[in-house]
């Protein structure tokens, strides 16, 4: 499921992407922030630190944009923390199903930290132990 609605709102999840002809099974996403994320991160002037935090949101908003547009999503009634405040401290909302089985690979030769973000990501919105 790659959108959800009810009768309250509808929600679409969509990244955008750039225009190519090398067929429907290729998406290449981009827009003036990853652009500039990309240009930078390619640069022969970038040294140091700052190389693994380009490519730390370079591989945050890939992985966002696979859970947005093919993970499961479900409704949920979400409770705050300020629910012993409030009875009100509660929303419905579609999100990604946290039961949902995934398994990253690492590939020594592409390095292992970009699979190390996408793990970070995945344990923070499906159930660490499936």
């Amino acid at each position: 499921m790659t959108g959800s609605s009810n009768s309250l709102y509808t929600i679409k999840n969509s990244v955008l992407e750039q225009e190519h002809l090398y067929g429907s099974t290729i998406h290449l996403l981009g827009n003036a922030y990853t652009n500039t994320l990309l240009a930078q991160f390619g640069s022969p002037a970038l040294k140091g630190v700052l190389l693994f935090h380009y490519l730390k949101q370079c591989y945050q908003y890939l992985m966002s944009a696979v859970l947005m547009n093919h993970y499961p999503s479900k409704h949920q009634q979400c409770v705050s923390r300020m629910i012993e405040h409030t009875p009100k401290a509660q929303f419905e909302s579609v999100v990604i199903d946290p039961m949902v089985k995934s398994v990253v690979v690492d590939i020594a030769r592409a390095g292992i930290y970009p699979a190390q973000v996408c793990y970070e990501l995945l344990n923070l919105c499906c159930h660490p132990l499936r």
